[in-house]
């Protein structure tokens, strides 16, 4: 038994119908690469798929040679990208040379073994939900639209948000303090930990806030403070799921049979 084999035998192994997925990914990268003229910088694949995708995607001539400059990886464990990296070195493959995971002030996990992995092996963290769907943007007693309404950020956060409580409180001290946005305290706290954090905006001054994180730096002593209340997070969302027992669940991108404990 070769080493993919032996990784395809710890990953969530999937439906065959996800092999009707590829027609569609060469679909798509077609028409990016016409939309602007050149191979796409990066593209991320979830760990849910690799065992489809991985050799299809990753060999010399395979799906995304001549199309992309650069391949990702979304939501694994440490052990799992470590793994994926050796075959690829082995086969000839290309190798992940980025992370993108759940991480953020209030949500941690990622610092246990990834983080580490990533410093050792010169791997990007480029981490979603880097504002914790708004919570660290919003000061206590405030609310938005998604607040009230993304069922999935709930799911990851309501379970903890006494915990959590402090730190955003914290931040929002802090932004008082140096006279800026919840958001820069937050992105800039993140960007002294990862190599580019994914940020999403639907107005103007979410970009803005972004940008200032940038040029916004924060003391040691400020670091320290923001990182003090943190407890230990139990795995929630798509790595509650990266399970052999759950690889046949449809509900990867949902909350589904998930609970709030």
């Amino acid at each position: 038994m070769g080493l993919f084999d032996k990784l395809k035998e710890k990953i969530a192994p999937q439906e065959p119908t996800l092999m009707e997925e590829i027609p569609k990914a060469e679909a798509w990268l077609k028409e990016n690469m016409e939309r602007f003229g050149q191979p796409l910088d990066g593209t991320h694949e979830s760990f849910a798929v690799l065992d489809v995708f991985f050799e299809e995607q990753c060999k010399p001539g395979g799906l995304l040679a001549g199309k992309v400059r650069y391949i990702g990886i979304s939501n694994c464990f440490a052990w799992q990208l470590a793994k994926a990296n050796v075959l690829a070195e082995q086969e000839g493959f290309a190798k992940f040379v980025s992370i993108q995971g759940h991480y953020n002030l209030i949500f941690r996990e990622e610092e246990r073994e990834m983080v580490k992995l990533c410093a050792e092996d010169h791997i990007a963290m480029t981490p979603y939900s880097a504002l914790a769907g708004g919570r660290l943007s919003k000061r206590p007693g405030e609310t938005s639209k998604r607040l009230k309404e993304d069922s999935y950020a709930k799911l990851k956060y309501d379970a903890t948000a006494e915990q959590d409580g402090e730190i955003i409180r914290r931040v929002a001290e802090l932004a008082d303090r140096r006279g800026v946005s919840m958001t820069e305290i937050s992105l800039a706290w993140l960007l002294t930990k990862v190599t580019a954090p994914v940020v999403g905006a639907t107005k103007l001054h979410h970009i803005e806030g972004a940008a200032k994180a940038v040029d916004l730096n924060l003391t040691a002593g400020e670091l320290a403070w923001l990182e003090e209340p943190y407890v230990p997070h139990a795995l929630v969302g798509v790595m509650a799921q990266n399970t052999a027992s759950a690889a046949k669940q449809s509900h990867v991108w949902s909350t589904g049979n998930q609970e709030i404990k």
